[in-house]
């Protein structure tokens, strides 16, 4: 589903990837794992068409992003769910899902997202700064759901959470997984990336270094968490 080759990119002079390929199929979970500033977050920017000043190419079910606006990206079902969450103290729950208009026909109703997010139901009425971080996460996965986002870019969505609300945010990863959506997660947490993945794709330097399955990044968990410094 998504292809990503030989992406390089710049801020300014500095160079921050240097050579990031992978692949994503369709209905998979895989991660971006690697050390703070490895590239991680620069690599979705990228996909996202956030970033410009790049060289590679990335495409989406054959269709080359590489030179679209991040508006054009989203209407062909890319949904970015950034490491802040972009929630407005200004916007309820309901007008953080009802703001973004529905670009296909994979958009999730109200209905369904409540399903899946009971806890949004019932804090609909709530301005999204008055929810708990777990349940800004859970806020911003649902409303690129409702936009209808084939392929969810997640970035460290766990990071700062207890220890229940990472297993609950894992179950909406299985969740997402279920209905045959596609996950490209960055995740500095390895341990919880490998309940939900299905590969790994470890970055270094701006460089993928390897591409693993989930079953050899279990077996090499203590190497690899030492290799990652995390």
């Amino acid at each position: 589903m998504l292809e990503v080759e030989h992406l390089e990119a710049w801020y300014g002079e500095g160079q921050a990837l240097h050579d990031v390929s992978l692949r994503v199929r369709t209905g998979e979970v895989a991660t971006l794992v690697g050390r703070n500033g490895a590239g991680k977050t620069t690599t979705l920017r990228c996909i996202m068409g956030m970033h410009r000043n790049i060289r590679g190419r990335i495409a989406l079910d054959g269709v080359d992003l590489t030179r679209l606006s991040p508006q054009r990206i989203a209407r062909l079902g890319v949904g970015y769910v950034q490491d802040d969450r972009g929630i407005y103290g200004s916007l309820s729950v309901l007008e953080h899902l009802l703001l973004p208009p529905a670009v296909s026909e994979h958009a999730w109703t109200l209905e369904k997202i409540f399903e899946v997010f009971p806890i949004l139901r019932e804090r609909a009425r709530y301005p999204g700064t008055r929810l708990s971080g777990g349940e800004q996460q859970m806020l911003a996965i649902a409303r690129v759901l409702r936009m209808g986002a084939r392929l969810l870019l997640l970035d460290e969505p766990t990071e700062g959470l207890a220890p229940t609300l990472i297993h609950r945010i894992g179950e909406i990863i299985q969740d997402i997984k279920a209905h045959r959506l596609t996950v490209l997660l960055v995740e500095q947490n390895l341990r919880f990336a490998t309940t939900v993945a299905d590969r790994h794709h470890l970055i270094a330097d701006g460089r993928t270094v390897e591409d693993l399955a989930n079953e050899e990044v279990v077996r090499r968990e203590h190497q690899l968490l030492e290799y990652l410094g995390v």
